[in-house]
C-alpha cells in the first residue's frame, strides 16, 4: 500500500489508496471500489464531487466525478497531485519531462 488521502464531499469522508498495484476509492460507510491500476495515488474534492489521480505505468489518469471509467491526463508523467482551488473546482499537477504540467480537471458530466 502506498500514497493516498481523504478528502470530504459533501460532509462525508472519503478515501483513495494503492494496494498491490490496484488503485481504490471507498466513501464512507460504503465498501471499497477498484477504480484502475497503479500507484502515487491521489485525491481531491471539488465543487462536482470526488477526483482520484494516480500513475499508471508511464501516464497520469484521474477518475472524475460522474465517469465510469479514468481517462489520461497524460502519456508521461508521475507524482500526480491534486488541490481544491477556491472556487471550488480542481487542479491537478504531475511531473513530466523535468518540469511540471497542470491541468484544470471537469466532472465527466459537464463535457
Amino acid at each position: 500500500m502506498d500514497g493516498g488521502g481523504l478528502a470530504v464531499d459533501h460532509g462525508r469522508l472519503v478515501s483513495a489508496w494503492r494496494r498491490e498495484g490496484q488503485v481504490f476509492l471507498a466513501p464512507e460507510g460504503k465498501p471499497e471500489v477498484q477504480v484502475g491500476d497503479g500507484k502515487d495515488v491521489a485525491i481531491a474534492a471539488g465543487k462536482g464531487g470526488v477526483y482520484v489521480a494516480w500513475t499508471n505505468g508511464t501516464a497520469v489518469e484521474v477518475l472524475a466525478p460522474g465517469a465510469a471509467k479514468p481517462i489520461r491526463l497524460a502519456a508521461d508523467g508521475a507524482f500526480v497531485n491534486l488541490v481544491t482551488l477556491a472556487d471550488g473546482s480542481v487542479l491537478a499537477a504531475w511531473e513530466a519531462g523535468g518540469s511540471i504540467e497542470t491541468k484544470r480537471l471537469e466532472p465527466a458530466a459537464s463535457h
